[in-house]
């Protein structure tokens, strides 16, 4: 199989991955427990903006770094941020320390 073909399957597999996200459903009633005493008025209406806003920043910030320093960098990036989103969800327990 020639590189490239297998770079793009490289790419497209690491892209499924990282959009499959199974437990999105539930980070809501996460976020409402006791742990991280939320209210769902916060969550919407701070949380998830942020959260939102966030992303769009990244994705034009993504677009620019991806043509300057090649897929290897950006793929690590974005594992590691990745990682680090859910490991600051995971074991946070206040409202400041999530944003």
């Amino acid at each position: 199989m020639e590189t490239w073909i297998k770079i793009s399957l490289f790419l497209c597999l690491f892209g499924f991955l990282k959009e499959f996200r199974p437990s999105e459903p539930f980070i809501v009633d996460f976020l409402l427990d006791d742990r991280m005493n939320l209210t769902d008025e916060v969550i919407n209406q701070e949380i998830f903006p942020v959260g939102t806003y966030c992303n769009c920043i990244w994705l034009v910030l993504v677009l620019l770094a991806t043509d300057l320093l090649r897929y290897k960098p950006i793929i690590i990036l974005e594992a590691i941020g990745g990682i680090g989103c859910w490991a600051l969800l995971s074991f946070s327990t206040n409202y400041v320390s999530i944003i």
